[in-house]
């Protein structure tokens, strides 16, 4: 369940209930009306110094995670795309100490998470774009991968 992923690795209170918000609406896919934790978007946002956005943050990747920051030094794509921890940690540093960046994810600027906010749910593997991780060029159609789920232990 994607609350125990999120407590294991920092999150507590209302910053938790925020980021169970935020995480059920970056991971979903209405397509099947599943979380994953290989979730892969933002494909035709791929350039010179980002990649995809990858896991149930939908951290964006930075080609050389060393060039930024502290918390972008957690962007590292093959770390982070298809392990649940690792992303959780990537979003603890992400968003800041108290939570003051969570506004870096759309559906927390937009308040969409608030329809959200606190609701656990489970996790799977399997998503349509998974196969797509590690792209270094803009995936302007891309093929969905008809792998079936599986569920995320």
């Amino acid at each position: 369940m994607a609350k125990a992923v999120l407590q294991r690795n920092g999150f507590a209170g209302t910053l938790l209930d925020k980021m169970l918000g935020t995480w059920y609406f970056e991971c979903f896919d209405p397509d099947t009306g599943l979380h994953y934790i290989d979730a892969v978007g933002d494909l035709g946002s791929i350039n010179d110094e980002w990649m995809a956005s990858v896991g149930p943050g939908q951290v964006r990747c930075l080609k050389d995670p060393s060039s930024g920051n502290f918390a972008d030094t957690f962007r590292v794509v093959s770390v982070i795309h298809d392990d649940a921890d690792a992303n959780a940690k990537a979003c603890r540093a992400i968003c800041g100490p108290n939570g003051e960046l969570m506004n870096l994810w759309t559906v927390h600027r937009t308040g969409k998470y608030l329809e959200k906010l606190g609701v656990d749910f489970p996790l799977y593997r399997g998503h349509k774009y998974r196969k797509y991780w590690d792209s270094q060029v803009p995936v302007l159609n891309p093929v969905k991968d008809p792998q079936p789920v599986q569920v995320f232990e």
